[in-house]
């Protein structure tokens, strides 16, 4: 069986290559489909894509007229070392592109209108609460394996999934153990566990950024694109990588995000978290030697 599914995957990937061409911006990772069909392969250069898994759970969620403007997965496999998904192709051009093409304003107004949209459609995300068997779980995908870190990002090694809050935290600022961690934030509060777990755990998308945002051609969110690494994590690291600007990202969109309404218990867990980066260096791990338990790591 193991045979003949490898022939019929390659066969799957020799039609989609005929019928796709190269892409301009990612020619490696990501074709697009010739004759107009609404279609693109996406290639994932690990065993386990995290983004075949969270469109998979989102397309079920969320159908017909409850959809949402986020790619349908039609098909996924793994192949010599790689994951191919068929998704499909959302109209518009990417916020990005649009703003340096000057299609839409780069004014405050509109960055506002664009996040409030965005806002929208990821507040009906987060309102989805965590299946039973992964309740309580952090750092999780949505077919129960873990997550990568920013480091990790091109790689096979997923961690987690993770038992509580302080254990990604743990994980996340480089604390050599739990209770350093908990010494370290708790000048800050009295109770750090009881604040870190009040935070609401919600499916994140962790790379909300001007190129994964489509917009349409009045202006208007079109699509959310790149779903890899999204999974269950703390409505804390969702503000903050919403916060987080990168170099491609403009100040007017991601300056704004720390306006966003969520909530008193994210931003008492939001502000302890950050406060815990202010601890002495010698409390923490190098970030080349940032390692758990063994029982702390995938167990793939």
């Amino acid at each position: 069986m193991a045979v003949v599914s490898v022939i019929f995957n390659r066969l799957r990937l020799w039609l989609y290559r005929l019928l796709s061409t190269e892409s301009d911006w990612a020619p490696e990772r990501v074709r697009i489909f010739r004759f107009s069909l609404p279609f693109v392969l996406k290639c994932t250069c690990r065993e386990h894509s995290t983004e075949a898994d969270a469109l998979r759970f989102l397309n079920s969620r969320f159908q017909g007229q409850n959809c949402l403007p986020i790619p349908y997965m039609y098909d996924s496999f793994y192949l010599d070392g790689h994951t191919y998904e068929l998704i499909s192709k959302l109209p518009g051009s990417t916020l990005l592109e649009a703003v340096q093409q000057k299609k839409v304003p780069s004014t405050p107004e509109y960055h506002h209108q664009i996040r409030s949209e965005i806002t929208a459609v990821m507040r009906r995300i987060w309102s989805v609460a965590q299946p039973p068997h992964l309740t309580g779980k952090v750092m999780v995908s949505a077919s129960g394996h873990g997550l990568l870190t920013d480091r990790d990002q091109y790689s096979d090694a997923l961690w987690g999934p993770l038992p509580s809050r302080i254990a990604y935290y743990r994980l996340m600022t480089g604390f050599v153990s739990q209770d350093v961690l908990v010494q370290a934030m708790s000048p800050h509060f009295g109770d750090v566990i009881a604040t870190l777990e009040a935070d609401p755990m919600v499916f994140a998308h962790t790379d909300l950024t001007m190129p994964n945002v489509l917009v349409a051609n009045d202006g208007h969110l079109s699509g959310i694109i790149d779903w890899e690494n999204a999974g269950w994590l703390p409505m804390a690291e969702q503000w903050s990588c919403l916060r987080k600007r990168a170099c491609y990202s403009r100040k007017a969109y991601s300056g704004g995000w720390a306006e966003l309404d969520v909530g008193d218990a994210t931003r008492r867990a939001y502000s302890l978290v950050t406060a815990c980066h202010t601890a002495p260096m010698a409390t923490k791990i190098g970030k080349g030697d940032m390692l758990l338990p063994k029982e702390e790591k995938s167990s793939q």
